[in-house]
């Protein structure tokens, strides 16, 4: 959550989940499914941005489509599942447009 103070970023999310919030973790898809939940929306209408095939493999199995920005210690990992991978983060609001 720091991470997201620091950059200015924090005012984009409703809410932040922590490690604390529930029990299974990535690659399992509680974390997101319960962000579904607190939204009040279907997965199927979820976006996850994700890092790494763990977080890939989490988002599918709960139903969301999952955009990927591999990282340089994450990136190894088996893509192919996602919806569109984008070599950088200020490629992002191109996603929204493929919505």
């Amino acid at each position: 959550m720091l991470q997201h103070e620091r950059t200015g970023a924090r005012r984009f999310f409703e809410f932040l989940l922590t490690s604390a919030d529930y029990s299974r973790h990535k690659p399992d898809p509680e974390p997101y499914l319960l962000a579904a939940e607190r939204l009040g929306l279907a997965p199927a209408d979820c976006l996850v941005i994700e890092d790494s095939e763990r977080g890939l493999v989490a988002a599918t199995r709960a139903g969301m489509r999952c955009a990927v920005i591999p990282r340089w210690l994450s990136g190894a990992g088996d893509l192919a599942a996602a919806w569109r991978v984008r070599p950088e983060v200020t490629r992002v609001p191109e996603l929204f447009a493929d919505w």
